[in-house]
Order: C-alpha cells, then sequence, then structure tokens
C-alpha cells in the first residue's frame, strides 16, 4: 500500500502509531498530566502527524471506545477519544475512520484461542488482556520491527496494521 496508516489508540495510556509506505514506523505514546491527557503534547503529536502527511495519500484509524454509563474510567476515555477527534479536525485531518475494538481485535487475533487459554482463571478479563498483549508484541516486533513493551504503542501499532490491511 502506497499510503501512510496511522492507527491511535485513545486510552490514557495509549499512543499514536504511523506506518510509511517505506522508512521507518514512528510511535508516539500519550503524555500525561495529573491523570489527564498533556492536551500540548497531542497537539504537538497531531502536528507532527500533520506535517508528515500533508500532499501525501494517507489514512487514519481510531479506536473508537464504547460509553460505559457509570463507569469513570469508560466516561473518562471517551472524552480523551472526542478530545483527539476534535484536534485532527482542528488540524484538518478530518477523514479519520473509526474502529470499535471488536473489530480490530477479531482480525488480529485468535480470541477463542485466547478465550479458552485464559480458561477458568479468577480474573479472565485481566488474563484475556494480558495474553492480547503478550500475542499484539509478538505480532508488532515481526511485522513492524518494533520491540516495545508499552500497550498503548502495541494497540496503536496493531489498529494501523488492521486498517492497513483494508
Amino acid at each position: 500500500m502506497n499510503k501512510i496508516t496511522i492507527g491511535i489508540d485513545p486510552d490514557l495510556n495509549g499512543a499514536f502509531v504511523m506506518i510509511p509506505p517505506h522508512g521507518e514506523v514512528e510511535t508516539w505514546p500519550i503524555k500525561k498530566h495529573q491523570e489527564e491527557m498533556d492536551v500540548l503534547d497531542l497537539h504537538w503529536i497531531i502536528d507532527r502527524i500533520s506535517d508528515r502527511v500533508k500532499n501525501k495519500p494517507w489514512r487514519i484509524f481510531i479506536e473508537r471506545p464504547r460509553a460505559i454509563p457509570g463507569h469513570r474510567g469508560g466516561n473518562k476515555l471517551m472524552d480523551n477519544y472526542g478530545l483527539i477527534r476534535g484536534l485532527l479536525i482542528a488540524h484538518g485531518l478530518t477523514g479519520y475512520e473509526e474502529v470499535w475494538p471488536q473489530t480490530w481485535q477479531a482480525a488480529m487475533f485468535d480470541l477463542a484461542d485466547i478465550r479458552q487459554r485464559a480458561g477458568n482463571v479468577k480474573n479472565k478479563h485481566g488474563a484475556r488482556k494480558k495474553l492480547k498483549l503478550e500475542i499484539g508484541r509478538r505480532i508488532v516486533k515481526q511485522e513492524l520491527g518494533l520491540d516495545t513493551d508499552h500497550p498503548g504503542i502495541i494497540d496503536a501499532a496493531l489498529i494501523a496494521l488492521w486498517g492497513r490491511g483494508k
């Protein structure tokens, strides 16, 4: 594919990953300021991305979190998602595409295998998340040459790889 592909994980520990058609993959973990996203840092990241995609074909994929009424963490994630979308629009990057976590994860992981391997663990959700992270880390290293333990970079890279394959 001859387009720059960007994946965004809008979680507080999320990241942006840019996969160019040729050249080195770039990553930008999201910085925090007092348990909030650092807005100035987000602006800087999106400004860098805007400069790099100027006059070039690109696709941006942002994970769309699901709202969880009454759940503080879910509401914060929706705030972060809205903030990132607003900054993308402000930088003229209006052609982004939203993707549900279930959609990209189903394409990148064997979810039935993960459920089976998590088995009867007391905290099944935590065990599944850990397995996805381990598998995702291997995929990202193999496909992009990125060797990282940062969960946001891993997820953003997987989102970009999923998008690149669309």
